[in-house]
C-alpha cells in the first residue's frame, strides 16, 4: 500500500478513467476501476478518497454499463469498509449530498446479480458507518426541530399572532 500512496497510480487512473469514460470505452473503465476496488481492498482508502478515485466511483455508478457498475459498485464497499473511512464526517457528508444510500439501494435491485451484491454491501457499509449514523442523526433532530417550528407558527396564525418570524425570535 506505501508504494501506491507514493506514486502517481491512482490520480493517473482516475485521469485515465475520465477520458476513457468520455471516449465511451467501458471496458477500460471497467478495468481502471476494477483497480480501485482491489486497491481499497489492500488498505488505499483513505487516498482513493483524497484523490477523486471515491468520487468517480460514485458517478460510476450512473453507467448503463454493468461492469463498470460492478466495480464502482465493489470499490464503494470496499472503501466503505474501512473504519478510518467509515469515521470521516466529510466522506459522509458527500454521501449524504450525492444520495448515495438511494442510489445503492437502487442497483441492489439490479437484475445483475453481482451488480446487486456489490450495492448492496455498500450500501450496508454506508448504513453502518459512525458518520453516516450521525449524520443522519442530526438530520432527524434538525427535521423535528424545523417541525416545532411550522406547528408553533400555525398555531400562532390561528390565534392572530405572527407566523414563523415570530417564531422563529423567540428561539
Amino acid at each position: 500500500a506505501s508504494a501506491v500512496l507514493e506514486s502517481e497510480l491512482v490520480p493517473s487512473l482516475v485521469d485515465l478513467v475520465s477520458v476513457q469514460w468520455e471516449a465511451g470505452n467501458d471496458a477500460q473503465v471497467a478495468l481502471c476501476v476494477c483497480a480501485f476496488a482491489n486497491l481499497a481492498d489492500v488498505g488505499c482508502s483513505r487516498h482513493l478518497v483524497d484523490t477523486g478515485a471515491f468520487e468517480l466511483c460514485v458517478n460510476l455508478l450512473q453507467a448503463e454499463d454493468a461492469s463498470v457498475q460492478l466495480y464502482a459498485a465493489a470499490a464503494i464497499q470496499n472503501v466503505l469498509s474501512d473504519d478510518v473511512v467509515a469515521g470521516d464526517s466529510g466522506v459522509a457528508e458527500f454521501a449524504y449530498g450525492q444520495r448515495l444510500t438511494g442510489v445503492l439501494a437502487a442497483l441492489a435491485q439490479s437484475p445483475e446479480t453481482f451488480v446487486a451484491e456489490m450495492a448492496a454491501g455498500g450500501l450496508s457499509n454506508l448504513a453502518s458507518s459512525p458518520a453516516m449514523r450521525s449524520l443522519s442523526a442530526a438530520v432527524i433532530v434538525q427535521a423535528a426541530f424545523r417541525g416545532k417550528l411550522v406547528r408553533r407558527a400555525a398555531e400562532r396564525r390561528r390565534k392572530g399572532g405572527g407566523g414563523m418570524e415570530a417564531v422563529a425570535e423567540e428561539e
